[in-house]
């Protein structure tokens, strides 16, 4: 099951809060309040610091909404590390519980 919780507290910038799983109909959610979220023109920002899992149907519509212009954040190492390898670009969660960098600004090749 997928929870997504809006955040537009900060003025011209919506963040969607996703916890538990990114998979089936959770996916098919996820995408159709991103792109009624687009409409807006508000910069759009999907933090994933509570997801455990992804399946297939997520890992598609995350790489949809990323070639939108979504910033994807708050992926713990195992959760960065697949959709990474699928080219999607990510902001890690830090080990204190922080946003890193994305993994190709911290110097890694």
């Amino acid at each position: 099951m997928l929870r997504i919780q809006r955040n537009d507290v900060l003025i011209h910038r919506v963040v969607l809060v996703l916890q538990g799983f990114i998979v089936g109909e959770g996916a098919d959610r996820l995408e159709r309040e991103c792109a009624e979220l687009l409409r807006s023109g508000d910069p759009i920002v999907i933090d994933l610091s509570a997801v455990s899992l992804i399946g297939d149907s997520g890992i598609e519509v995350l790489r949809r909404v990323h070639d939108l212009g979504i910033r994807i954040v708050g992926c713990s190492p195992s959760i960065a590390e697949v959709l990474e390898n699928e080219g999607i670009e990510v902001e890690r969660k830090g080990s204190n519980g922080t946003q890193a960098q994305p993994r190709e600004n911290r110097g890694f090749n």
